[in-house]
């Protein structure tokens, strides 16, 4: 954890540029209000962009979260940080990983303080040097898991929303290394998944503890041909409107005994919820579904087999 009155927290910059962010930091132990959640959300995560100071602030907000004494702060914090794991894992193609939004090397952090400074957000700062640069991301790596684990705690505490106990449960399941399903609890009960063989992509939608599947008429370029009186005529908007599945494609098949051990232990916490609906979506985020493209049954990823 790199300490508060650390000089290196000068070079750290947020989606705003350079912050104080210790002093933010140390704002939030003492109260915490609206503010602090827009920084959470607008400074340290904006538009699912990480950045230096949001890594170097995690194991703060972890120990933040672990002593306050009100739920709806620890909850909130929790479920930032675990939407930092689902963000920060966004590009696949780094061989080896590394978290997105953190420069890899003194040239990589150059060439992002040049851009705050040319958009006028930022005055010029001195470099970043290497070992910097990988405690940082070592002190993020050794903080996923405790992510997870605090996430799992605030879930065992007490009744939560269904969109509270929903990213609290998106920590859970990205900690455990599945950011790419975690992901499809952003919208709960209404979003888009993709065959993990042939890519088609699949809309579907919750009703009570079933999850329809219908081919996705709303997204890509598709959609941008279809007038918006014909879309409010496709199936799975007519079900909406109506409440019930009728129109369904198909429907995915809910995780069962057998499931994948990272899928057991998110439908264990899930059913811990006392929210019948979120143990049901975990369920069926951890089943199975035929593709309405290629024929096959497929996970209900994010993601397509062998992709990196």
């Amino acid at each position: 954890m790199i300490p508060l009155n650390d000089p290196v927290w000068r070079k750290l910059y947020t989606a705003h540029g350079y912050e104080d962010v210790p002093a933010m930091l140390a704002q939030m132990r003492d109260e915490f209000d609206e503010d602090t959640k827009d920084f959470l959300y607008d400074s340290l995560v904006h538009q699912e962009t990480c950045y230096p100071a949001t890594y170097a602030a995690v194991p703060h907000l972890l120990d933040i979260a672990r002593t306050q004494t009100e739920a709806r702060p620890a909850d909130v914090i929790a479920s930032a940080l675990a939407w930092v794991i689902v963000c920060s894992v966004e590009d696949h193609t780094d061989d080896p990983p590394f978290p997105q939004g953190l420069p890899r090397t003194p040239k990589d952090w150059a060439r992002a303080v040049d851009w705050f400074d040319r958009s006028g957000s930022a005055s010029t700062r001195a470099g970043m040097d290497m070992e910097a640069i990988l405690r940082i991301g070592s002190d993020w790596y050794a903080s996923v898991p405790q992510i997870g684990q605090l996430c799992t705690d605030r879930l065992k505490s007490g009744r939560k929303t269904d969109e509270m106990a929903a990213g609290l449960l998106m920590g859970v399941i990205a900690a455990d290394g599945d950011a790419d399903r975690a992901r499809v609890l952003e919208n709960q009960g209404d979003g888009w998944v993709g065959c993990m063989y042939c890519g088609a992509t699949h809309h579907f939608l919750d009703f009570e503890d079933r999850r329809a599947i219908y081919p996705d008429t709303a997204s890509g370029m598709e959609a941008v041909a279809i007038p918006t009186s014909a879309r409010l005529q496709q199936p799975d908007m007519l079900d909406f409107k109506a409440g019930a599945p009728d129109r369904a494609s198909t429907f995915a098949t809910p995780a069962g005994p057998d499931a994948e051990a990272g899928a057991g232990r998110a439908i264990a916490v899930a059913e811990q919820t006392q929210s019948p609906r979120m143990a049901a979506s975990i369920r069926n985020l951890f089943g199975h579904c035929k593709c309405l493209g290629c024929g096959r049954q497929t996970l209900l990823t994010q993601r397509r087999l062998g992709d990196s």
